[in-house]
């Protein structure tokens, strides 16, 4: 099986997440930003996405 990956990508207008396995695209979402983020918005949303998947994988493989 193909590995999974989610990406984030932060950009002034818009914020795409999306799901592959492999080179198949299982969902795509895409929103814009109703004014431009700033460097620190973007900074932030990534942080705390980083933060939350880091506890997940923590549990998932810890059980903490």
């Amino acid at each position: 099986m193909p590995p999974f990956e989610v990406r984030l990508t932060v950009a002034k207008k818009q914020a795409r997440l999306t799901l592959t396995n492999g080179d198949d695209v299982i969902e795509d979402e895409l929103w814009k930003f109703d004014s431009p983020a700033t460097s620190s918005e973007a900074a932030d949303i990534a942080r705390i996405l980083f933060d939350e998947a880091y506890d997940l994988m923590q549990f998932s493989v810890h059980g903490e």
